[in-house]
């Protein structure tokens, strides 16, 4: 699974527009906004991908590990999408 299937399946799970995430998420650090709506729907359109500080940053949000995300195998090798 690509990572940008797993954050909207992440997302989707909570019923939330990206916004709100992108809102909650600012919220949290106290009012740094680490990334934007468009930026969010880049990475779950797979245009691009996240950057490791926001992908720590989404894992602590959705409260899942880096490996649950990138959907990682025991070995450490990607799982196939």
């Amino acid at each position: 699974m690509k990572i940008a299937n797993r954050l909207l399946e992440l997302r989707s799970a909570t019923g939330k527009s990206q916004q709100q995430v992108v809102d909650e998420i600012t919220a949290m650090l106290g009012g740094r906004r680490p990334f934007n709506r468009t930026m969010l729907s880049h990475w779950e359109q797979d245009n691009h991908q996240p950057g490791q500080k926001n992908l720590v940053v989404l894992c602590r949000y959705y409260q899942v590990t880096p490996g649950e995300i990138l959907q990682l195998q025991e070995d450490g090798a990607p799982v196939p999408a």
